[in-house]
């Protein structure tokens, strides 16, 4: 299989070209889980993908509890249906813990220390009471669980991956933490075999084609478990030889071909980038450092046929909110044009052009 190929495929397990779910729960739903560590930027991940959804809808779809955001998966805040959350956690959370140990210790959190926490937090927010990070910070202080440096948020962390918490309704522009149990209904419980299965294909759906590198980092599980994950499901996949590996799809993204190429105002932490770890298909090695820091940081890209083509940010000039792109070579002026599609619909999306309705 080849680049062009593969990033046909992909656009369309990503929705971003051909029909879509309708709605941002279903969006997240067959996205499985969405990175969502750049609140802003992570809603206009589901809206890229839901044209007719705009930014509003998503923030009442998070506040009702439609869409949960909560560290699952890899240690960072994702998007996912509330009925995925248990199942998910019960795959990754301990690997989380484990994998911010060496933190803890550094910070001098005792085990003794989570355990109070959590109960804690279990008595406050009770009967669907909803608190900032600022507003428990006096509580565990109270309690002699100090706040310095960066403890709250492993507090935090680890009362998610123990599935005691989760995120609450939105107080302004303020993250609200809520008790999992009461924010997200009861769900039938997984096997872990069959949680690996559901996980998988789940994956190769709404990312494939991707390999077993690529699920094993988007995943956070190791290697064996990723391995009998795929071997469980791929009766249901479909399979292709790449120079990157044996790459896995579901057939549903190749029924129709779909030659309906979109340039895209790419938001930054998007899974159709972050979601592998062999990403040169989509941004070339030379290009790299421009869209990835060296710490980590994902920058926002413009996307033309499934390539990051350059960079893209919103400015204020006079008062107005603007999208400044900066191509990294030449953009012909059709495929400019393009791009003003783009941009225009990204603004109508964050109601920065209201006088235009969602098409």
């Amino acid at each position: 299989m080849e680049s062009q190929e593969i990033l046909s495929i992909r656009l369309k397990s990503h929705l971003l070209t051909g029909s879509n779910p309708t709605g941002a729960a279903a969006t997240v739903r067959h996205m499985a889980a969405m990175q969502a560590q750049d609140f802003r930027m992570a809603k206009w991940a589901i809206g890229i993908r839901s044209p007719q959804t705009s930014e509003q809808e998503i923030q009442q779809a998070i506040d009702s509890g439609d869409i949960i955001r909560i560290h699952l998966l890899r240690p960072t805040w994702h998007f996912a249906a509330p009925e995925d959350v248990r199942w998910m956690l019960d795959l990754s959370g301990a690997r989380i813990r484990s994998a911010m140990a060496s933190n803890d210790k550094k910070l001098g959190l005792a085990p003794e220390d989570f355990r109070r926490s959590n109960q804690m937090l279990e008595k406050l927010l009770r009967d669907g009471q909803s608190l900032t990070r600022d507003e428990l910070i006096p509580h565990w202080e109270a309690a002699g669980i100090g706040t310095m440096v960066n403890r709250p948020a492993h507090l935090l962390m680890h009362a998610e991956t123990e599935q005691i918490i989760c995120s609450g309704p939105f107080r302004k522009t303020a993250v609200t933490y809520a008790l999992l149990d009461e924010r997200i209904p009861a769900s039938p419980i997984l096997s872990r075999e069959e949680a690996l299965g559901t996980l998988a294909l789940r994956y190769f759906t709404g990312h494939g084609p991707a390999t077993l590198p690529d699920f094993c980092w988007w995943s956070g599980l190791s290697l064996n478990d990723c391995r009998k994950a795929i071997s469980l499901v791929e009766n249901r996949l479909l399979s292709e030889h790449s120079p990157w590996g044996t790459l896995w799809f579901a057939e549903s993204s190749v029924l129709i071909a779909d030659d309906s190429f979109k340039n895209h105002l790419l938001p930054a932490y998007d899974e159709f980038i972050i979601g592998y770890r062999q990403r040169e298909t989509v941004i070339g090695l030379s290009q790299q450092k421009k869209a990835i820091s060296s710490n980590g940081v994902f920058r926002p890209v413009l996307l033309r046929n499934g390539q990051a083509v350059g960079l893209w940010r919103t400015a204020v000039v006079k008062g107005k909110t603007t999208v400044e792109r900066s191509p990294f070579e030449n953009v012909q002026s059709r495929e400019e044009s393009l791009f003003e599609e783009a941009t225009e619909r990204y603004l109508r999306f964050a109601g920065k052009n209201p006088g235009k309705k969602p098409e």
